[in-house]
């Protein structure tokens, strides 16, 4: 069968997964060019015997930039051949509103990863939902439940598996959620987002800003940190004058930051 052509968005650049794959440098793995996980791809198939007929799961190697295995829930959801169910095919057909948070939320989850290659990280799940196009051109609502089925002996994550659910009918909004079920994920989140501003701020204005994402008023800063309403107003205005007109609530908007277990 031919591959599927992706009609709607003619200009849709190539290789839209790179930027959260290119987290994984190789340097992070003990055998950067060893083959493709037969294990990552056994506990695919296993999974896919596991669910229930409306999900599909898909187990990609991110050592080997690979997608191992498709199941045929997918097809079944989306209409398109299992065989075209790349990585990169994935990234295009989600909706072009939901791609930037949905590939900035990955690669936080990629980042707090890597960031604990000696951590066992047990049970670890990373969730986000968005909207994906069917092979008839209408949208379909996925959760997308990512989980670890494979690593190496240096602590890297060599398989991911995918488990993709329709959640159409019980989501009538269209925003997209992320969550990981780690309590020191909205922490991490809320710290990349500072640490990416255009010009740094200083340790008493990343206190405040911290706690201006968790949602305090000025009252309540105040009052946490032991300062002045007026002092943490003059705060406010120095970090306004440094963020400018960089969106540090837009990726935090989309978090659900509930710790979970």
């Amino acid at each position: 069968m031919p591959r599927v052509a992706i009609p709607y968005l003619p200009d849709y650049q190539l290789r839209l997964h790179a930027p959260v794959a290119s987290v994984w440098t190789p340097d992070l793995f003990d055998h950067p060019d060893a083959p493709p996980s037969q294990l990552a791809m056994e506990v695919g198939q296993r999974l896919a015997s596991a669910i229930l007929h409306t999900q599909g799961v898909y187990v990609y190697d991110i050592r080997a930039k690979l997608t191992l295995f498709v199941s045929a829930g997918v097809e079944r959801m989306l209409g398109y051949p299992s065989t075209d169910f790349t990585t990169d095919f994935h990234y295009a057909l989600i909706h072009p509103d939901d791609l930037p948070i949905v590939t900035e939320a990955s690669i936080l989850a990629n980042k707090y990863v890597t960031e604990r290659l000696d951590d066992p990280l047990s049970g670890l799940v990373f969730s986000v939902d968005y909207r994906m196009r069917h092979r008839r051109g209408h949208w379909v609502r996925v959760l997308r439940q990512n989980i670890i089925v494979a690593r190496d002996t240096n602590g890297a994550v060599v398989g991911l598996a995918g488990i993709l659910t329709d959640i159409t009918a019980h989501k009538s909004t269209n925003d997209v959620r992320f969550h990981m079920n780690r309590p020191d994920f909205a922490a991490f989140v809320r710290r990349q987002q500072v640490e990416s501003l255009p010009e740094p701020l200083s340790t008493r204005e990343q206190e405040i800003m911290g706690l201006l994402l968790e949602g305090l008023t000025s009252k309540e800063i105040g009052e946490k940190l032991f300062i002045s309403p007026t002092t943490v107003q003059k705060h406010r205005q120095n970090i306004r004058l440094k963020v400018g007109s960089h969106n540090v609530h837009q990726l935090l908007q989309h978090l659900d930051a509930a710790t979970g277990s």
